[in-house]
C-alpha cells in the first residue's frame, strides 16, 4: 500500500533574525543609492543652470549688437530695484533664465521682507551676479580677451542686493583681474556662490560661453588662470 506524504498547508513565517537581515540589506542599499540619486539630481540642476547662463550670454551678445558694442548700464545711484538684467528682457523669452534650480527663493529666509529681491512676488529675483566691470556701459573693446573674462557668476544665498561687483579690480594690470582670494575672502564669501554645484559653480564669460569651475580656478594666480 502506497502512502502519500501529507504536507502542511501552514507557511513558515520569517524569523526575527531573517527579518533583521532583510532590513539591514535594504538600509545598506539605500545608503549606497541615495547619494547617487542626489548627485544625479544635482547634476541635472547644474546642467539647467548652465543652460540658463548660456541664454543670458546670447542675450548679452544681442544687446551688444544693438547698442554699439556697449554693455548694459546699471543705475547704481537709484534707490529703486533697478537691475543689471532688466535691459536684457527684450532678448529673452522669460525671466526664468535668471533662476537657478539649486537656489530656491523660498529657502532664502535671511532676506528681509522689504528686500527688492522679493518685490512683486519675486519678479525681480535673480540667482546671478554680474562682474561690476561690465555694469557701467563699458565698451566691449576694453576687454582684449572676452573668452577669459567672467561676466556673470552665481549669487550666494540670502544676499540682499542686486550685486553688481563680483570681483575686485586690479587697476595696475592691463586686463582687469581678480585679486588674491585671501585678501577678499570675506567679501567674496558674502557675494559669490563658490560651491553650489558639487564643489563648484557655473560661470558665464564675456564671449557668451559658460562653464563649471571650482572658484579657485577663476582667480588669476598664474598665467593660465582667468582674468576678470
Amino acid at each position: 500500500m502506497i502512502r502519500l506524504t501529507e504536507y502542511s498547508s501552514t507557511k513558515r513565517a520569517f524569523t526575527l533574525i531573517e527579518l533583521l537581515v532583510v532590513i539591514a540589506i535594504i538600509a545598506i542599499l539605500a545608503a549606497i543609492l541615495f547619494p547617487v540619486f542626489a548627485q544625479s539630481r544635482e547634476k541635472a540642476r547644474q546642467t539647467s543652470c548652465l543652460s540658463n547662463e548660456k541664454q543670458v550670454g546670447i542675450a548679452i551678445l544681442q544687446y551688444l549688437q544693438d547698442h554699439d558694442d556697449t554693455y548694459m548700464a546699471a543705475d547704481h545711484e537709484s534707490t529703486s530695484p533697478y537691475t543689471w538684467f532688466d535691459p536684457l528682457q527684450p532678448y529673452l523669452k522669460n525671466r526664468d533664465v535668471f533662476k537657478c534650480p539649486s537656489l530656491d527663493i523660498n529657502d532664502e529666509t535671511g532676506l528681509p521682507a522689504t528686500s527688492p529681491l522679493l518685490a512683486n512676488n519675486g519678479k525681480e529675483y535673480t540667482a546671478y551676479v554680474i562682474n561690476g566691470l561690465f555694469s557701467h556701459a563699458t565698451e566691449e573693446a576694453k576687454f582684449k580677451t572676452p573668452a577669459e573674462q567672467i561676466i556673470v557668476a552665481e549669487r550666494e544665498k540670502n544676499i540682499d542686493a542686486f550685486d553688481y561687483h563680483a570681483w575686485e579690480e586690479e587697476h595696475s594690470e592691463p586686463t582687469p583681474q581678480a585679486e588674491d582670494p585671501e585678501e577678499h575672502e570675506e567679501w567674496e564669501k558674502d557675494h559669490i556662490a563658490k560651491a553650489r554645484h558639487t564643489g563648484g559653480a557655473n560661470y558665464l564669460f564675456a564671449d557668451g560661453h559658460a562653464k563649471w569651475y571650482r572658484f579657485e580656478q577663476t582667480l588669476r594666480v598664474g598665467p593660465e588662470e582667468f582674468g576678470m
